[in-house]
């Protein structure tokens, strides 16, 4: 759900590319381009969704695994995910989650 001044609109998860914090706030981020902000921290936010479907990828980004179209080798035996849909910023998998985040990509 997502509050726009005292309503409440429902977004379906399968819409969802990704999320992101800005301000220290999730946003949600379809595929169409809309963003919505919807509060709260990605914490919170991530045990609410199903792990099968959606990663933390780090502090500031959980993907959808159906945005990811692939993954390139970075700096230091990191990963950058590269989404179907235009991110504020590069999405960097840290290298102690690489391992963790190409077993959930290929499942």
């Amino acid at each position: 759900m997502v509050s726009i001044g005292d309503r409440l609109i429902p977004i379906k998860v399968g819409n969802i590319a990704y999320f992101y914090l800005e301000d220290k706030n999730a946003v949600a981020v379809q595929y169409d381009g809309t963003k919505s902000r919807i509060g709260g921290l990605l914490d919170d936010l991530m045990k609410q969704l199903d792990p099968v479907m959606f990663y933390r990828a780090n502090r500031q980004f959980i993907v959808s695994k159906a945005a990811v179209t692939d993954i390139t080798t970075w700096f230091g035996n990191r990963v950058v995910i590269n989404l179907s849909v235009p991110a504020p910023e590069r999405i960097v998998v840290s290298r102690t989650k690489v391992q963790e985040f190409k077993k959930w990509f290929t499942e």
